[in-house]
C-alpha cells in the first residue's frame, strides 16, 4: 500500500511559483543513452576512485540531467508574423538500477519528453508554429536536488508559456535501499505524524494568507477615526470583500487542500518543506506556497473574568473553562445540555497568541474572549454562542484589526490595543461593531445562496422504531426580513413545515465555513453549528457547473443527520 501511495504521489501535480539555486553539482550529461553502470564507471573514471566508493559516498552526480538545452527560434503565428521565443530547460534522471528508479525516471520522461522533442525539433530547424506549439505546456523547466545523507529530494519546477504560474514535481529516492520515500516515510524519519504536519502547514498558510488581510485593513478600512470605521463597516461592498477574503481563507485551511498526502521534500537542512496552495480573495486565485510547519506555540496564557471563565493553554490549542456555579448565580441561564464538567478546546485557531482578555459587549452584555496572535491581529470567541450550540469556534481575524502589539485598559476599563504607531484602538468598540453592523447579504455570500435558492440533501429520520425519509432544506425567506429558514417535508406525502430563524457565521475550520443558527418552529427552538464547505462541481447531464455545498454537524441539533460526517448538499431554487 505504501509503496502504491508513494507512486500515486510521484504523478502529482502542484501550481505555482518560486525556485531556489541548486545546491548540487550537476553534471550534464550530452548522452542521454548511457546506462547506468557506463554513468557511474564514467564517475569512477574522472575521480579516479573506486566503484564501492561511488556507492558509500552516494556522488551527487547520481542526481543530473537527462535532456538540458537553451536558445531561441522563430515562433509563427501567421505565415507573415513571428517573433523570437526563448526557451530554457532542465530535465533530471536518478542514475541508479532499481525499480523505483526507473519508475520515477519514466513519470518524468512521460510529463517533459513532448516538451523536450518539440523544442530540440523547433531548435534544429529554428522556427515553429503556434498551432504545432500548442501542445507544448511547459517550457522553463529546472529543478533543485537537496541531499540528506543517502536521501535526494528532487524538485521539478516548471513555467507555462499561456500562464505565468508554476508547477512542481517532487521526488524523494533513497539511494541505501534504492527506493521512493513516501510522506508517510519521511514523517518516521522526522520523527513526527501526518496529522501533526498538516496542522503546522495549516498555520504557516493562515500566517501567509493573512499577510494580505492585513494591507487590505490597511488600504479599505483605516482606523483612524471613529466616523471612519463606522462608516467603513456600514458600507455592504466592504463587508462583501471580508466575505470573500473569509471564504479564500477557509478554502484554504481546508483539509482537502491542507492534508498528510501533499508533496513534501527534505530541504537543504533536512527539513520538512511542503507544496501547498494559497487561495486569495480574488475570485478565489490561488498561488502556491512552499511553506515549512509552523509550530504550536504554548504560550501559557491564562486569563479570568470573575471566576466565570478561564481560558488555558495547553500543548495542542487553548481551551475554556466556565464555572458552573459561578454561571448559574449569573444573570445567564445556564443550558441544559450544556457539559459544565470538561475543559473545551476553542476550534478555529490557527496561530501563536501572546494575550487573551475578557470582553462583555454586544446585547444584553455578553462575555467574547479577545486573543491577540504574534502577527498582531485579533481574533474573538461567542460564549453565549459556544453554549448554545455545543461548539466553541473563534472567528480570526477580526475584521479591522491589525499591527497590534499589546492589549491594556483604558481609563473607563475597556479593552484597547496599542498599534505599531504607538495609536489606541478601541478594540471592543471593533468588536461591537462587528457583531451589530453586518448587512444582510453577508452570511448568504458566505453561504453562496440567494433568497430564492437552498442548499438540500434526503435524510433518513427514525420514527417509532421506523425509518423515514425526508428531504431536508436550508435557505433564507424571499421576504425582506431575510431571515433564515429550514424546511423539513417526508418524501412518502410531502408533510412537514418550516422553521425560521437566524444563522451567523461563526469562524472555520477544516471543513469548512462554521454557522450556527437559531430556528423556531412546531419542535420549538432549536440551536446547533455545522461546517459548510462551498464548492460547484461540473453536471454532466447539464453540461454546465452547479453549485453544491457538504455539510459537517459540529454540534447542537444535527439537521441533517451527518453525525460528524459530510454529508453533500445539492443547490435548487425554491
Amino acid at each position: 500500500m505504501k509503496k502504491k501511495m508513494a507512486l500515486m504521489m510521484a504523478l502529482t501535480m502542484v501550481l505555482l511559483c518560486g525556485c531556489s539555486k541548486k545546491e548540487e553539482t550537476k553534471v550534464v550529461s550530452k548522452d542521454s543513452t548511457l546506462s547506468v553502470s557506463e554513468s557511474i564507471l564514467s564517475s569512477v573514471d574522472d575521480q579516479k576512485v573506486e566503484e564501492n566508493d561511488v556507492v558509500k559516498e552516494f556522488d551527487h552526480s547520481l542526481v543530473c540531467d537527462r535532456w538540458a538545452d537553451s536558445g531561441s527560434f522563430k515562433m509563427y503565428t501567421s505565415e507573415d508574423e513571428s517573433f523570437d521565443f526563448y526557451f530554457d530547460y532542465s530535465i533530471p534522471q536518478i542514475i541508479d538500477d532499481t525499480e523505483d528508479a526507473k519508475e520515477i525516471n519514466y513519470f518524468i520522461e512521460c510529463l517533459y519528453k513532448d516538451m523536450h522533442d518539440t523544442m530540440q525539433k523547433a531548435s534544429k530547424e529554428g522556427q515553429i508554429t503556434a498551432q504545432e506549439f500548442e501542445s507544448t505546456e511547459w517550457f522553463q523547466t529546472n529543478y533543485d536536488c537537496y541531499w540528506n545523507a543517502t536521501i535526494a529530494s528532487i524538485v521539478i519546477y516548471s513555467t507555462g508559456y499561456y500562464s505565468s504560474e508554476t508547477r512542481y514535481n517532487v521526488y524523494n529516492y533513497d539511494f541505501s535501499t534504492g527506493t521512493q520515500l513516501s510522506n508517510e516515510d519521511i514523517f518516521a524519519l522526522k520523527g513526527t505524524t501526518g496529522e501533526k504536519f498538516a496542522e503546522g502547514i495549516r498555520r504557516a498558510a493562515v500566517y501567509s494568507t493573512d499577510a494580505e488581510m492585513q494591507m487590505f485593513f490597511e488600504s479599505e478600512m483605516p482606523l483612524t477615526e471613529a466616523e471612519v470605521w463606522y462608516a467603513d463597516v456600514a458600507d455592504d461592498n466592504v463587508q462583501l470583500m471580508y466575505a470573500d477574503y473569509l471564504l479564500a481563507r477557509a478554502k484554504t485551511v481546508y483539509n482537502d487542500n491542507i492534508n498528510e498526502f501533499i508533496p513534501i521534500y527534505l530541504d537543504a537542512n533536512g527539513e520538512i518543506q511542503a507544496i501547498t496552495h494559497i487561495y486569495n480573495m480574488s475570485m478565489y486565485g490561488e498561488a502556491i506556497s512552499i511553506l515549512s510547519p509552523k509550530a504550536w506555540i504554548n504560550n501559557e496564557l491564562m486569563t479570568t473574568s470573575g471566576d466565570l471563565l478561564s481560558v488555558s493553554s495547553k500543548d495542542d490549542g487553548l481551551y475554556l473553562t466556565i464555572n458552573k456555579e459561578e454561571w448559574s448565580d449569573s444573570s445567564f441561564e445556564e443550558d441544559p445540555s450544556f457539559d459544565f464538567t470538561k475543559e473545551h478546546k476553542i476550534e478555529g485557531l490557527y496561530k501563536n497568541y501572546k494575550d487573551a482578555r475578557i470582553s462583555w459587549v454586544g446585547n444584553g452584555n455578553q462575555p467574547y474572549i479577545l486573543l491577540l496572535s504574534d502577527d498582531g491581529m485579533v481574533s474573538y470567541v461567542d460564549v453565549m454562542a459556544g453554549i448554545s450550540s455545543g461548539y466553541f469556534s473563534a472567528i480570526e481575524p477580526l475584521w479591522g484589526l491589525e499591527s497590534i502589539k499589546a492589549f491594556s485598559e483604558s481609563d473607563d476599563y475597556r479593552i484597547v490595543g496599542e498599534n505599531n504607531d504607538g495609536k489606541l484602538i478601541d478594540v471592543e468598540d471593533a468588536l461591537y461593531m462587528m457583531l451589530n453592523c453586518r448587512c444582510a447579504r453577508f452570511e448568504k455570500g458566505l453561504l453562496n445562496l440567494s433568497n430564492v435558492t437552498r442548499y438540500s440533501a434526503t435524510v433518513t429520520h427514525n420514527e417509532s422504531g421506523k425509518d423515514v425519509e425526508y428531504d431536508e432544506l436550508i435557505g433564507f425567506t424571499d421576504d425582506k426580513y431575510q431571515l433564515f429558514v429550514r424546511e423539513s417535508y417526508k418524501k412518502e406525502n410531502y408533510e412537514g413545515g418550516s422553521q425560521v430563524g437566524y444563522i451567523y457565521f461563526n469562524g472555520m475550520n477544516e471543513n469548512g465555513m462554521v454557522f450556527r443558527f437559531y430556528i423556531v418552529g412546531e419542535e420549538g427552538e432549536i440551536s446547533g453549528s455545522m461546517a459548510l464547505n462551498v464548492y460547484s462541481y461540473w453536471d454532466s447531464d447539464l453540461a454546465d457547473f452547479v453549485d453544491g455545498a457538504e455539510v459537517t454537524w459540529l454540534g447542537g441539533f444535527d439537521i441533517f443527520e451527518s453525525h460528524g460526517n459530510r454529508v453533500a448538499l445539492q443547490s435548487s431554487v425554491g
